[in-house]
């Protein structure tokens, strides 16, 4: 580039012809004017902003040279004004300007520029992405990972209850999150809550079985749910379920907890005994006892007491029943009728019908005495 002449400044269209040539500071000066660099920069980088003055001979006025703005297709130079006094510069419109972004360029259009002592340069436009990414909502991101636009912008990955990604412009589901899991079919995601699924209880396809009852599922853990009807669980133990039978069950009979004890049963809610054919629970037993029957004291039940009279009786188990019989008469009597149940009626040592033995009457007149007629 050629220096000025004392006479005769630049023009800007000189400024713009020049620019692109430039491979070291540009300097503007006229005669007698020190140096003021230009600060220069890689092409497709900003260019600082240089003063442009002429020393006018003699008067040393100042004269302003207006914003120049100038564009290359490599890069962009801006050239600001200075006041002064003096008409302003005219401004050289600008094709285009470009600043390097992470993912592409943004391109900016200039502006045309206006005569007087400044000028403004064009604005910026729409950013420009670089290869393989794709301008989404004013941001360049990559169709092929980006989560929230998977494949075509606005389009975002989920999963229900998971993490997911894009790869390769798909969404892939992740990791479902913590108490969830896949346990059904394609198609489904991480649908299946393991905390209270008794289907799948803590991992798929582990099933709770609380027997007599519907089983439930709590934090991963089988639980029972609901109990069959006439049962209970008292223990709180999933493993054998509703276990207990409030009606009939001894170690818990009406409610949980109440123990019937030895010899007892629970009949219909209620603590009572449990006596074996052949015995009974009689007046003075414990409250689950039982007594033998077939006594002299219990013989056909409870109270019934073998003691004929006269005699000497047996109480005596017989097919239709315990049997109160006479074993032998007490001296004297006699049982000369045969019912066991009056023992040895005939005191055979007075009877004069039967005196001494049955059917021995005395002849008239007569008298029994000591078993003998007199």
């Amino acid at each position: 580039m050629q220096s000025t002449s004392s006479s005769t400044p630049w023009s800007v269209e000189a400024w713009v012809a020049a620019a692109p040539k430039l491979h070291r500071p540009l300097v503007a000066r006229s005669s007698g004017e020190p140096r003021r660099a230009l600060t220069s920069s890689p092409i497709g980088k900003t260019i600082g902003v240089m003063e442009i003055r002429r020393l006018q001979p003699r008067t040393h006025t100042m004269a302003a040279l207006g914003v120049l703005g100038l564009a290359a297709c490599t890069g962009a130079i801006l050239v600001d004004n200075t006041s002064g006094s003096g008409p302003g510069g005219a401004h050289a419109a600008s094709t285009s300007g470009t600043t390097t972004t992470n993912a592409g360029t943004t391109v900016g259009a200039g502006g045309a520029a206006a005569s007087g002592s400044s000028g403004v340069g064009g604005a910026g436009g729409a950013p420009v992405c670089g290869s393989g990414y794709t301008l989404c909502a004013g941001t360049c991101v990559d169709l092929m990972t980006d989560p929230k636009n998977c494949a075509t912008c606005g389009t975002p990955c989920s999963a229900i209850h998971a993490t997911t990604t894009c790869s390769m412009g798909l969404c892939v589901m992740g990791a479902c999150d913590p108490g969830y899991a896949h346990c059904t079919g394609p198609g489904t995601e991480c649908e299946t809550d393991t905390t209270s699924d008794p289907a799948n209880c803590g991992a798929c396809g582990s099933a709770c079985v609380v027997p007599l009852a519907t089983p439930t599922c709590v934090q991963g853990m089988c639980a029972v749910g609901t109990c069959d009807s006439g049962w209970t669980d008292c223990n709180g133990s999933p493993a054998d379920g509703c276990e207990a039978n409030l009606q009939n069950d001894p170690m818990n009979c009406g409610q949980c907890g109440t123990v019937c004890g030895p010899l007892c049963i629970c009949i219909q809610g209620q603590c009572g005994h449990s006596c074996f054919k052949g015995s009974a629970h009689c007046p003075g037993d414990p409250p689950c006892g039982c007594t033998l029957l077939g006594t002299n004291k219990n013989c056909r039940f409870c109270g019934d007491v073998c003691a004929l009279s006269n005699a000497t009786s047996e109480c005596i188990p017989m097919p239709t029943g315990n049997t109160c019989t006479l074993a032998s008469c007490n001296a004297g009597y006699l049982d000369c009728d045969k019912n066991p149940a009056n023992g040895c009626e005939v005191d055979g040592n007075t009877d004069p019908a039967n005196c001494g033995m049955c059917g021995n009457a005395c002849a008239a007149g007569k008298t029994c005495v000591g078993g003998a007629c007199m």
